[in-house]
């Protein structure tokens, strides 16, 4: 469940290429590292780094195809570009925003209800696109 898809994403027009709402990584974002449950290792980079957001969208028959060949080959994956590129196509990002988090527990969903009424009623003040937060 996404709180807030992107106005910019709705008017995206069909293309022959795939795309995927990609955001890059920024300095300013979280630290990533390796690590296990008993120690941190080193620090990821960043750099060539997307947060990945969904929906994603590609042509129909490329995503059903891919979901066919998935389920026949018991392909495991974490979202449709790894099923679309498991086809040998390339999958270009494309600008997402970060309203569009992901809400998959009790805060992510509590964060999204007091978040919204200031995102309705002033959407303006709130530029949070890819291109404001990089």
């Amino acid at each position: 469940m996404r709180p807030a898809p992107s106005s910019r994403r709705r008017r995206c027009r069909p293309s022959s290429r795939p795309s995927a709402p990609a955001e890059r990584v920024g300095h300013g974002d979280d630290q990533r590292r390796r690590g296990d449950a008993d120690r941190l290792g080193e620090t990821v980079s960043r750099d060539g780094l997307y947060r990945m957001q969904t929906p994603q969208g590609f042509r129909r028959e490329w995503l059903e195809h891919a979901h066919r060949r998935a389920s026949a080959e018991d392909l495991a994956a974490t979202d449709d570009v790894a099923l679309v590129q498991h086809l040998d196509h390339d999958v270009a990002p494309v600008p997402g925003s970060r309203r569009n988090f992901k809400i998959t527990t009790p805060d992510d969903w509590a964060l999204a209800q007091a978040l919204w009424p200031t995102w309705r009623d002033a959407p303006e003040r709130f530029d949070l696109s890819s291109s404001a937060s990089s």
